[in-house]
């Protein structure tokens, strides 16, 4: 039986208002409903139910004894009968806090939301200390995007029931969603105070923690999470991934496979393991557990295409296929090199890629037509993913189709270019600190520019921003560097950015699409990786098998871009040591 039924269903309650029967017959409907409340607390429902139906023929009008019937009726799957009975109470007695309760859930059941939300906020109301009510209400309220209302009730519900560790789990919960970090984790900590070895408390505090990038934090809590609950799968997932980015890749693997022993069919830690096993260098099962992302729904919108998923499995010479982007601009320009692996076999190739790419990948031989994303596609007979193409070739790390350059700016672009930049001598060297803002890795993956900015100090060389958009900070911090100039206001898209770096020497850049432009275009590039890398960086390498012209500097510790701005000064020096020491001496 339900806790809360002993201090509902079970307790005594006030006569009914309505009293229309003999003394004698109240007196066995009490009597019986005193039976059917001893069935109860036994879990006999069927009994329970025939000792309230006797209440009732005795007295007509005794709503506890039609709450409690509609109780068990519900719990016997008899939903319109339990819904007259809970009715009929209240039109007896309309404070039966647990009968506004019970409809809600049976409206809520039935797709009756705001009927619901009225029960359940009628019952927090006559019982302030209902806490299932609460919990209920606010998971209710959460689901249906009402966060405010949502975080309302769960503070009047601390308020009238502060030992309750649920209902400090669920204003956590909805904290983390209103982006509150600190609170949630306060509010899961203020759960575990209470009820120490709450697994999902951790669970949810370790997953915050991990979010914040308070790794050790996070491994903690989740290692206890598990240690409580064995099958806790989201607690396995989260500290694989937290063990994922201290780079403890062993680790991180244990914990994907032990969750993968619980549930083999979770899809996010079948991509989870595919990243990392294509990260380790095991292409053969990184890229079958890769196509898993398809489940990660807030990362990757699933194809929805009439025509036939092509896998390499069909013959399609003399036929058309769509090859199609559905990730961000540098996984395209790095997946299009399979393009013209794919046309090879004698297919019609159309490819639909992000309209900034457009101009750019028409270059590319094979393709016989570029649509836009957004624009109407030509008929076709197959598609495929961009990315599911190293799967479809099986490509492993001595297959990797890496001749570059296979994009081609327009030759009347580079002249432009050619003619823009003939002032400035060589070396010319290009700059990115900083991808996307909103890219949700970004605090990882870019560089403050007061940090960046020191390879260009002192060096008797000349570089170009190539930065599209400059965060608030960077603006002023440029006009005080002489030997940089801004060439991002002049980018109008990525075939205009891969004329520029075409005339240029040298791309240093963080892990944005302009790296994998530059490496598409074979130009040499020095690409600054954090600690835990991108797949396709593999780990430990200072090469990249997918670009030839590329060269790797990583992150020695977590967040130590010094030591990379280090390494990337000697390695300026070194290339261009000569050069350098002339132009200072002038």
């Amino acid at each position: 039986m339900r806790n809360w039924l002993k201090q509902f269903f079970v307790s005594s309650k006030k006569p009914s208002a309505v009293q229309s029967a003999s003394p004698s017959a109240l007196a066995a409907s009490v009597e019986h409903k005193r039976q059917g409340d001893a069935l109860l607390r036994e879990g006999d429902f069927a009994a329970a139910a025939d000792a309230y139906r006797r209440a009732l023929d005795s007295d007509p009008n005794c709503a506890p004894a039609h709450s409690n019937l509609g109780y068990v009726l519900k719990e016997q799957g008899l939903v319109d009968a339990a819904e007259q009975s809970l009715e009929r109470a209240l039109a007896l007695d309309p404070a039966i806090a647990d009968a506004h309760y019970m409809l809600a859930t049976l409206c809520q059941a039935d797709g009756r939301q705001e009927a619901a939300c009225a029960h359940f906020r009628k019952a927090v109301e006559l019982a302030p200390d209902f806490e299932i009510a609460y919990l209920d209400f606010v998971k209710l309220l959460f689901q249906r995007g009402l966060l405010e209302d949502a975080m309302k009730i769960a503070v009047d519900g601390i308020r009238f029931n502060p030992a309750c560790a649920n209902l400090h789990l669920y204003l956590g919960n909805l904290q983390d969603e209103m982006e509150q970090p600190d609170l949630a984790c306060a509010s899961y900590e203020k759960a575990l105070a209470i009820q120490p070895e709450y697994a999902q408390a951790l669970g949810n505090l370790g997953t915050v923690l991990l979010r914040q990038e308070k790794l050790d934090a996070a491994i903690a809590a989740l290692r206890q999470a598990v240690a409580l609950d064995p099958q806790y799968l989201d607690a396995h997932t989260n500290l694989g991934n937290a063990l994922l980015k201290q780079n403890r890749f062993d680790d991180a693997m244990t914990c994907y496979d032990t969750g993968l022993a619980i549930d083999r069919t979770s899809g996010r830690l079948r991509y989870n393991k595919g990243l990392l096993s294509l990260l380790l260098g095991d292409f053969a099962s990184g890229w079958q557990d890769y196509e898993y992302r398809w489940t990660q729904t807030d990362q990757f919108r699933a194809p929805d295409f009439a025509q036939p998923l092509w896998q390499n499995d069909a013959d399609i010479s003399g036929k058309a296929i769509l090859l199609h982007a559905e990730q961000g601009l540098g996984d395209t320009l790095h997946f299009v090199r399979y393009v013209e692996q794919v046309a090879a076999q004698g297919a019609t190739v159309y490819l639909q890629v992000h309209p900034q790419l457009a101009s750019l990948v028409a270059s590319i031989p094979g393709v016989a037509k570029v649509i836009a994303s957004g624009e109407p596609l030509p008929a076709f007979d197959f598609h495929c993913p961009l990315a599911s193409l190293p799967l479809a070739f099986k490509t492993d790390l001595t297959t990797i189709p890496s001749k570059t350059p296979y994009l081609q700016p327009s030759t009347e672009r580079v002249a432009y270019w050619a003619q823009r930049l003939q002032g400035y001598a060589a070396p010319r060297i290009g700059l990115v600190w900083a991808g996307a803002a909103l890219f949700k890795n970004d605090r990882n993956r870019s560089i403050a520019l007061p940090t960046f900015a020191r390879i260009a100090a002192d060096r008797g060389l000349h570089f170009f921003s190539l930065q599209k958009e400059l965060r608030a900070a960077d603006a002023p911090l440029l006009q005080t560097l002489p030997n940089v100039t801004q060439l991002g206001p002049e980018l109008s898209d990525f075939a205009e950015t891969a004329a520029a770096i075409a005339n240029l020497d040298l791309i240093i850049t963080v892990d944005t699409a302009v790296a994998h432009l530059a490496g598409a275009l074979g130009k040499p590039v020095w690409i600054l990786l954090p600690f835990f890398p991108d797949f396709r960086w593999l780990v430990e390498r200072t090469d990249s098998p997918w670009y030839p012209s590329a060269r790797l500097f990583r992150q020695p510790s977590i967040g130590d871009w010094d030591s990379v701005m280090e390494a990337v000064g000697d390695a300026l020096s070194a290339q261009f040591a000569e050069l350098m020491g002339s132009r200072i001496e002038r």
